[in-house]
């Protein structure tokens, strides 16, 4: 019997919400890093002029989702730390199954703040470059909605 037992841990039910979530960010953060890249490559070739404000919006909200993510991981990890020591049954005194109740109830915390530490250091990285990338499209297409308004009246 080895004392930490991770691998079967991770398919208890909120660790394996813990991990589908991590996917998802990840899933995110890569459209996200594909839009800016998308923006960048727009205004290399033509200044900007050609920007679609889909794939602002798409970079924009995919972000947004990201980052919401990174703060759910703990409160993921915590509600199913609690929903692990619920099920625990006292009158029987400790037990087996009291135990591996329990060890999953850490694991879940465990899981949820090394979610969220994974993905703030990676935020951290990329946050710069994504941020600098939307705020140009930004710009850029308030810029050409004023044009397009006054070149109608």
């Amino acid at each position: 019997m080895s004392l930490i037992e991770f691998p079967k841990t991770i398919f208890e039910p909120f660790n394996l919400l813990i991990a589908i979530f991590a996917i998802i960010a990840l899933i995110l953060l890569i459209i996200t890093k594909a839009s800016t890249d998308s923006i960048k490559k727009n205004f290399d070739e033509s200044g900007g002029k050609q920007l679609k404000k889909w794939v602002y919006y798409l970079a924009e909200i995919c972000y947004s989702v990201f980052l919401t993510f990174i703060s759910l991981f703990p409160l993921l990890g915590m509600f199913g730390t609690v929903m692990a020591l619920i099920t625990l049954d006292m009158s029987s005194g400790v037990t087996e199954e009291m135990q591996s109740n329990f060890f999953s109830a850490l694991t879940s915390t465990a899981w949820g703040i090394i979610s969220s530490v994974v993905f703030k250091i990676v935020n951290s990285c990329v946050q710069p470059y994504i941020e600098n990338q939307i705020e140009r499209a930004r710009k850029q297409l308030h810029i050409l909605g004023d044009k397009n308004e006054s070149e109608k009246t």
